[in-house]
């Protein structure tokens, strides 16, 4: 993403014009058209995770996050 001359990161275009200028970015990005999206924060993304009945990923790796420890290996986890 370039702004004022300079190269960013795309996750920089919400914080700059929002979800418009996130959309549009993203779609020039990908060359392709975006034409919904969801713009929702941690809480909101808590209440889908656990409506689907969590999520399940696979960590290549064992890292800490926030007090949270996640191993290296496949989790089911839900959204807290």
């Amino acid at each position: 993403m370039h702004n004022s001359g300079s190269i960013q990161k795309i996750n920089s275009a919400y914080e700059i014009g929002g979800a418009k200028t996130a959309k549009k970015t993203v779609s020039k990005l990908l060359n392709i058209p975006i034409n919904y999206y969801l713009t929702l924060n941690k809480g909101g993304l808590a209440k889908i995770v656990d409506a689907v009945g969590g999520v399940t990923v696979t960590s290549n790796l064992t890292f800490t996050f926030n007090n949270i420890t996640i191993k290296k290996g496949t989790h089911h986890l839900n959204g807290k």
